[in-house]
């Protein structure tokens, strides 16, 4: 560590790496800290983020071998929007006054994203969720006939639905392949010339509705699949094999990598176990769910 530049760690490993840093001089040559995704702060990123205000206060007046003069630490802090931006900014020493806190608009955005909200007078949830899979599905067939193919003839399109828990992923997706059936167009989210080998790629999943699901090119991603099943459909997806992919709510900040054309949040509702009750979404889990409809330099919007 001591030969290094650069030194790139989770909080976990910060965290173990830093408790001793009085008597670890590699430490005392840190000019620059940098944290990103500050929005899922954690107990041990607080702690981590702490320890080094604490570094950058009695270091500050420290001069290092060869150099002239004090060099204190910068901390810098990356996050997606959230409500208590400025708190944040001054718990990590930022000075307001002085311009060094950024709050960046939806206006800056590479991509451009144009967002619709549509309202369902249904009181239940369960009523409400029945009521918005026709919807949805129309949305996502009407989205998809405008979008253009590729030279090859390869459907580029692609949407991403969030819903709440694992049992309403199965039902949605469930919907889908029933209204394409009906539509005598059942295959209209699947790339069948990306999706070769079908049952060697059906085989390595357990469960019986995510085979029928991927089968018409829709995947599913919840907390009942294993890490290697997810794995793979994510691969699918991102190949473009599966257009269309129904995800938990849970899972919106594993997503890496992937993006679409189109991201739809079937209700902003999800029931907490521990308060026994329906609590919506976190704001900064639903700016990162949108995110995922801009393909940034792929597609002019989303």
């Amino acid at each position: 560590m001591q030969q290094a530049d650069i030194i790139i760690a989770t909080p976990e490993t910060w965290d173990t790496i830093s408790r001793r840093w009085r008597t670890r001089k590699a430490l005392h040559q840190i000019t620059v800290c940098i944290f990103d995704q500050l929005h899922l702060l954690s107990p041990t990123y607080e702690v981590v983020v702490s320890r080094s205000r604490l570094m950058q206060s009695e270091l500050k007046d420290v001069t290092m071998p060869g150099k002239q003069a004090p060099r204190p630490i910068r901390m810098v802090g990356l996050a997606c929007p959230i409500a208590n931006g400025r708190d944040v900014a001054m718990w990590l020493g930022v000075s307001i006054e002085a311009g060094a806190y950024f709050n960046f608009s939806p206006s800056v955005r590479p991509t451009p994203i144009e967002k619709s909200v549509q309202c369902f007078d249904q009181f239940t949830r369960h009523a409400r969720l029945l009521s918005m899979a026709k919807p949805a599905y129309n949305h996502v067939k009407k989205h998809f006939a405008c979008e253009e193919d590729s030279e090859d003839g390869i459907k580029q399109a692609k949407a991403i639905i969030f819903v709440s828990d694992r049992k309403q992923a199965r039902i949605t997706a469930l919907d889908f392949v029933t209204f394409a059936t009906c539509d005598e167009n059942s295959d209209q989210f699947k790339n069948a010339s990306l999706m070769k080998d079908d049952e060697a790629i059906l085989a390595k999943f357990t469960e019986i509705s995510t085979k029928r699901c991927l089968e018409h090119g829709i995947g599913i991603i919840h907390d009942g699949l294993s890490k290697a099943e997810m794995t793979l459909m994510k691969q699918l997806f991102n190949d473009g094999a599966i257009r269309l992919l129904v995800v938990t709510q849970n899972f919106c900040w594993e997503l890496s990598g992937l993006a679409s054309n189109m991201v739809i949040l079937m209700d902003v509702e999800r029931y907490d176990g521990s308060e026994g009750r329906m609590v919506e979404y976190p704001i900064a889990d639903v700016l990162q769910m949108e995110g995922l409809a801009s393909r940034t330099l792929q597609t002019a919007d989303g």
